[in-house]
């Protein structure tokens, strides 16, 4: 009888042992859930930083980009002319990278930077940082050259007054366009018409105050969805 008092004993004492070791393993559990489940929340607190954005730059030479062209067959291409020294230009530069998203694969969009003036002692390299700074501003992941020819040289080899200036390649790379100090916007010039509705020609002060010539919104977006939309 005594026995089998102490062998319930024994069995009652192992049955507490065993609650109290389920409890803690309970109590463990819970712990651990609840520090996961506030890691979650930090990590879920914690603001997501942004990948740099990459904009690449490349040197090259007019006649090169001339040669290129024939790469992109079936596409209207627009080359824009600038500086990050010409307010005109970085004003305008938005135009460029909207144009590009607007029409997607159907053209293609190039940025030919003006900086480079032939100085020795500054060569092309010396002003890619604060190209590319602006580029990056701009998010302008389109096709971007910096000259590596003078920017005095390469205005008098295409014969060009100032910048901005833009020109756009049909589909067949055939120039179709200048958009530059010479151009004068068919609005701008209505505006100018003489009493009969006829354009005149503008005279010096009226140049003056047109400049620049021409803007991507009123000129440069609507001839390139003309060519965009004509057909092959």
């Amino acid at each position: 009888m005594s026995e089998a008092i102490l062998y319930s004993r024994q069995l009652m004492i192992a049955a507490g042992q065993s609650g109290w070791l389920l409890m803690l393993t309970v109590i463990a559990g819970l712990m651990a859930a609840g520090m996961t489940c506030m890691s979650l929340a930090a990590l879920a607190e914690e603001p997501t930083v942004e990948k740099p954005l990459h904009v690449g730059v490349s040197v090259s030479n007019w006649d090169e980009l001339q040669a290129s062209l024939s790469k992109y067959r079936g596409k209207v291409v627009v080359v824009d002319l600038w500086s990050t020294s010409c307010d005109p230009c970085l004003k305008e530069f938005p135009g460029l990278v909207a144009l590009q998203q607007t029409h997607g694969d159907k053209i293609l969009c190039i940025s030919f930077n003006c900086d480079y003036i032939g100085a020795r002692t500054k060569p092309v390299e010396y002003y890619q940082p604060q190209v590319s700074e602006f580029l990056v501003g701009q998010k302008a992941q389109i096709v971007n050259l910096m000259s590596s020819q003078p920017a005095d040289e390469l205005f008098e080899k295409l014969e060009l007054d100032s910048i901005p200036a833009v020109f756009v390649y049909d589909r067949m790379g055939k120039l179709s366009q200048r958009f530059d100090g010479k151009y004068h916007s068919p609005s701008k010039s209505a505006e100018k018409a003489t009493d009969g509705n006829l354009p005149r020609p503008l005279t010096n002060e009226e140049e003056a105050e047109d400049a620049p010539k021409f803007t991507y919104e009123a000129d440069i977006n609507k001839f390139v969805e003309t060519l965009v939309n004509s057909k092959p």
